[in-house]
């Protein structure tokens, strides 16, 4: 079944005069990344669902779901029994991906006819040809309706609790889904009783998962004090962690609030004790409940409690820290003052060096005074200065007389504005969304106001007229105000033109330059007109005007009649559309006959076989069988039976002092060896056994273009058939070995990743690491290469990379194997000691401005790809771990020194560490409760608390690692 797009979602949600946000919300929370919405036989269900309820969406979504069973199913109780047995199967894989095989075990086990739940339609192929429900929240809501039906809710809970050192650790994640339907079934308040009572007993499981979970429950379902109680077990848990909340949990927690928790928040807002970052996590969590509860209307917030707040939020707002989270949502809570007066007391925010703080100044402008000249001067700063799109969006909520007035002036008097306004234009119009619509819905609404009409005729002239700005035939936003234009002065083509002979111009160069717009103003009606008047120019600028009508063409129905007005008018001669193309065709067709020659002479160019492969669809559209039979003639005859690439002649020049120099002489067939093959390929000429090994052969001289055809063409091959090009390679008085070794490397590197098994190549790659007169990039390939052959048995091997490399690249490879294949403690020790040194390379440094082009460097390279940190992620064992709890108090001491010289540093640590933590094959939740108690123990330390969200997200891996490993093993 073919899904809707999110477009089409709402189309039919709002032709059923439904709330579209509201219910596409409502869905979105549960959907993860594809809402369940784009499913026609869903929708439809959900429409009728919702428009019997009169539009009401304060429903259950457990209700719906039902009703949506009721209706595909209808009354067959066995065939909905066996539903809920292969939903848990689902829910226990962890997926509701499942290769095809291990699905029709499930259906087997659980007596489900594919064909029938197939023609009900909820089954779908989904990513990589595997199957499942057409959406994860199916398989959910049956689990839940399973376990309701039975009784056996709490009893199926508690086998979801992951247990260890006596206590409960962690809630499996992978079945939060199926306990969001239960909260909000009939079973609801029991379920919210039985998790506020697990996690008073056992806070560590309050992670993101639990909290988003939790909050999903219908507020309206709960009495005050239950309201509270979640509240107060939410916001302190998170507020002693001194982290943010979750993200859903943000947007639900605001509705759970009740007076007495309000007012414990406002007795933190001016406390002083902490660190920084403790006062700046508690301040912002706080501000952004605020500012939910000012959006939402909430009584709490009455009018003498939106003044105690506004002179404060305005401080927050202008507040220097660099971290930027509290300037931004105290801009969303001043935002719903809708006092002008405060966009320029917080003005400042636009000078942030975070962008996302400059991005809330540009909402905050918009949602308080979108008409207003203070709002739209800040927008077009936005995007003067290149933060585009939160600009331009807020010029979009422009919809009065005036505000329309003030913008199209600034695109008169501000060139650069207008440059920048028409050179992103495309991010927002485009063939499925025209963003700009809005605006010229509003120029639309007041284009008989002569103020408006004359500003529109000065953007247009300006924009067409300033040499700075290209691209205006493309402007969707040009045109619209040409057709505006037109629709009330239906000469205003002709104005134009009046307008440059009064200039005194006999041959204006503006003509061309307007020939988009003169396409866009052309119909029928007045195509003859604007011929006669172009002729009063000279030959020249009379082309432009035949230019201007063929243009018109492209331009809709009006511009397509135009335009075959003027060629029965003889003013234009008719196009064939296809005449260049079929002249370029002819041109290849007639250069490969060329260099192809004739039997009669048997002479040909050898690079007919590269033009063939490069031109071959024009070729092929007109040439004859002649032709063809010519060219597989000489790719046999003249070049695959007769080229020898052993007999190939190769001689690299020496320099003065007798070492290989860059210069070079070979056989020039070499040259085209390569082209022969690909065009063998495309005429799908067979390859015997004696070509095939001539491929092979062409290993040691195939430059980077060619190396891909041969794996394509041989397939596979074996160590006899590599024996010839191995022996080239190990001789080291040979210059083939010097010429391209990393085409064999590269070569090499294939054979590994396709497991070929051929020995051969290793004892080739070892030869190259020790030879110093390989190029050292070609050496360290060989040897990143040569680590993914060798195996913790290569003891020899191991020795050759103790042994100083002299290059501290080539030195970095051999440590890296070492440690990710030997897992030798000395390298280890060496690179952890890197890792540290590099704490003073990175002091001080910060993230470039986002969005700003620029050259990655040194430093931020290894902060973002963490090269020296990689082959530590694949040591596997928990061994290992005390040299990273020595990172983690090495992070600690630093921060403790400066925490802002040393936070991208530190971050990077945090990230190693975790890395090592999830690359391990024993998943014990015990070292995550060792990570628990080192960060208890150091929360003193400013910005220590940054460390637990990246703890929350390991441990929930090692959670439902350590769940599926507890259902497998019974």
């Amino acid at each position: 079944m073919t899904k809707l797009n999110l477009d089409e979602v709402k189309k039919q949600l709002a032709e059923n005069h439904l709330s579209v946000d509201d219910l596409m919300e409502k869905f979105w929370r549960m959907d993860s990344y594809g809402t369940v919405l784009t499913n026609p036989i869903f929708l439809e269900a959900l429409i009728v669902f919702v428009t019997v309820k009169k539009g009401d969406i304060n429903f259950s979504k457990f209700e719906f779901y039902k009703y949506f069973f009721d209706k595909i199913i209808g009354g067959n109780f066995g065939l909905r029994q066996k539903l809920q047995k292969l939903a848990l199967g689902v829910e226990t894989k962890q997926s509701n991906k499942l290769e095809q095989k291990e699905f029709s075990k499930l259906l087997s086990k659980t007596g489900v006819e594919k064909k029938e739940i197939e023609k009900l339609g909820l089954l779908s192929v989904l990513d990589d040809d595997k199957i499942g429900f057409f959406h994860h929240t199916l398989s959910e809501f049956l689990v839940a309706e399973s376990w309701i039906e039975n009784d056996r809710v709490l009893n199926e809970l508690k086998k979801l609790l992951i247990v260890g050192r006596g206590e409960v650790l962690a809630l499996s994640f992978s079945w939060f889904g199926v306990i969001r339907f239960l909260l909000d079934s009939e079973k609801g308040k029991e379920v919210l009783g039985w998790m506020m009572n697990l996690a008073r007993a056992n806070p560590q499981i309050i992670d993101e998962g639990f909290c988003d979970t939790i909050t999903s429950i219908d507020p309206a379902k709960l009495k005050p004090k239950k309201k509270a109680e979640l509240f107060a077990l939410i916001y302190r848990t998170y507020r002693q962690k001194r982290v943010w909340l979750p993200l859903w949990t943000r947007a639900s927690l605001p509705s759970f609030c009740q007076n007495e928790n309000y007012e414990a928040m406002k007795a933190l807002v001016d406390v002083k004790k902490g660190t920084d970052t403790d006062k700046l996590v508690r301040l912002a969590t706080i501000v952004d409940i605020i500012a939910r509860l000012m959006e939402d209307k909430s009584p709490l917030i009455t009018r003498k409690e939106r003044d105690w707040w506004k002179e404060r939020l305005v401080d927050y707002a202008n507040d220097d820290n660099e971290n930027g989270v509290l300037q931004r949502r105290a801009l969303k809570a001043l935002a719903t003052y809708k006092d002008i007066g405060l966009i320029e007391r917080v003005g400042g925010c636009f000078g942030h060096k975070d962008s996302l703080v400059r991005q809330a100044f540009l909402e905050f402008c918009s949602d308080t005074a979108p008409n207003s000249e203070k709002s739209i001067k800040w927008m077009v700063e936005g995007i003067k200065r290149g933060d585009a799109i939160y600009a331009r969006y807020g010029l979009y909520k422009i919809s009065s007389l005036g505000g329309i007035k003030i913008l199209l002036k600034k695109l008169v008097d501000d060139s650069k504005f207008l440059k920048k306004f028409l050179d992103r234009e495309s991010i927002f119009n485009n063939k499925d969304r025209n963003g700009d619509q809005s605006l010229i819905e509003v120029i639309e609404k007041f284009k008989h106001d002569d103020r408006i009409l004359s500003l529109v005729k000065a953007v247009i002239k300006k924009a067409f007229n300033t040499r700075e700005i290209y691209y205006q035939e493309r402007s969707y936003f040009l045109k619209e105000l040409a057709r505006i234009m037109e629709s009330v002065e239906n000469d205003y083509i002709f104005q134009i033109i009046e307008e440059a002979m009064v200039s005194g111009e006999e041959r204006p160069m503006f003509v061309y330059d307007y020939i988009p717009l003169f396409s866009w103003l052309l119909n029928q009606d007045n195509v003859l007109k604007f011929h006669k008047r172009f002729k009063k120019f000279d030959d020249k600028s009379g082309r432009f005007g035949q230019q201007s009508i063929y243009r018109s063409r492209f331009e809709g129905k009006d511009g397509e009649r135009a335009y075959k007005k003027a060629v029965k008018l003889g003013i234009v001669e008719k196009i064939e559309e296809n005449d260049w193309q079929k002249e370029r065709k002819n041109n290849e067709y007639g250069e490969f006959k060329r260099l192809l020659g004739n039997d009669k002479k048997k002479k040909y160019y050898p690079a007919v076989f590269k033009y063939f492969w490069q031109s071959e669809k024009a070729v092929r559209e007109l040439w004859q069988k002649d032709d063809e039979k010519r060219l597989r003639r000489l790719v046999l005859e003249e070049g695959l039976d007769k080229i020898e690439p052993r007999k190939f002649k190769l001689k690299i020049a020496r320099d003065y002092d007798g070492k290989r120099s860059n210069q070079y002489t070979i056989s020039s067939i070499f040259s085209y060896f390569g082209d022969l093959i690909k065009v063998a390929r495309l005429l799908k000429i067979k390859i015997d056994p004696s070509v095939r090994q001539k491929i092979i052969d062409f290993i040691p001289f195939a430059y980077s273009g060619d190396r891909q055809i041969i794996l394509d063409v041989v397939k596979k091959v074996s160590d006899e058939e590599l024996e010839w090009v191995n022996s080239q390679y190990l001789n080291k008085k040979s210059d083939v070995r010097y010429f391209l070794p990393g085409a064999y490397v590269y070569f090499a590197r294939i054979v590994k990743e396709k497991d070929w098994r051929v020995k051969s190549v290793k004892g080739v790659l070892v030869s190259f690491v020790t030879d110093e007169d390989i190029a050292e990039h070609d050496r360290k390939y060989a040897l990143e290469t040569l680590g993914k052959y060798i195996t913790s048995g290569d003891g020899k091997i191991k020795q050759l990379l103790e042994g100083d490399f002299g290059d501290e690249k080539i030195q970095k490879v051999a440590d890296d194997i070492l440690i990710s294949v030997f897992k030798d403690r000395v390298a280890i020790e060496r690179r952890i000691e890197k890792i540290k040194a590099f704490a003073q390379i990175a002091k001080g440094y910060e993230e470039p401005e986002s969005g700003m082009v620029h050259a990655v460097g040194e430093i931020e390279g290894e902060l973002s790809e963490m090269n020296l940190a990689k082959s530590l992620f694949r040591l596997g064992s928990n061994e290992y771990k005390d040299y990273f709890f020595e990172l983690l108090d090495y992070s600690a001491e630093l921060l403790n020194k400066d925490s802002k010289a040393y936070w991208q540093y530190v971050n990077y640590l945090w990230r190693i560490v975790v890395g090592y933590f999830a690359g391990l094959e024993n998943k014990n939740l015990d070292l995550i409760k060792g990570l628990e108690e080192w960060l208890y123990k150091n929360r003193s330390v400013d910005r220590i608390n940054w460390f637990e969200d990246k703890l929350r997200i390991l441990k929930r891996s090692f959670a439902d690692t350590v769940f599926e490993k507890g259902r497998r093993d019974g």
